[in-house]
């Protein structure tokens, strides 16, 4: 609070409420447009996003992404736009095979995968939820890798 000192008040305003839940759109699928037009029939209010070519931003039906058909069919999948936006910085060639060093379960190498025919990705963290998600996303293997610290003596 110390630290915060004039901005503490705002700040705390700023934690009272959600943060904009924003979702990443498998183009390799489904446009934005369809996607938007998909989820408005399910109840999600979705518009795209002002720099994140790939985002879409949840403004009504939040709570219904989770068990809507265009959720459930990985014609979305949830994720920050800012992570979104981080992956479209990364240089990718076709066929290239991304070493995920992450903490998340591998929605950045999906936004990968979906943006340059990357056709296996290994990732370094847990993956389970997000397994179908790469089957969905038309990667071929899905390699769990174990990153070991390693001495020399």
């Amino acid at each position: 609070s110390e630290s915060l000192r004039d901005e503490r008040d705002t700040v705390l305003e700023c934690l009272r409420s959600r943060a904009q839940v924003h979702l990443r759109v498998n183009r390799a699928r489904v446009s934005v447009e369809d996607a938007r037009t998909l989820l408005a029939s399910e109840g999600v209010t979705a518009v795209p996003h002002p720099t994140v070519p790939t985002a879409l931003g949840v403004e009504d039906g939040a709570q219904k992404v989770g068990s809507s058909k265009t959720y459930a069919d990985g014609l979305v999948e949830l994720q920050d736009a800012h992570s979104q936006a981080l992956t479209l910085e990364v240089p990718l060639s076709d066929g290239a095979r991304v070493l995920d060093y992450c903490a998340g379960g591998g929605g950045k190498s999906l936004a990968l995968a979906d943006r340059a025919n990357v056709n296996s990705a290994e990732n370094t963290q847990r993956c389970g939820p997000f397994r179908s998600g790469w089957r969905g996303a038309g990667l071929r293997d899905l390699f769990r890798a174990r990153v070991r610290e390693h001495t020399t003596g």
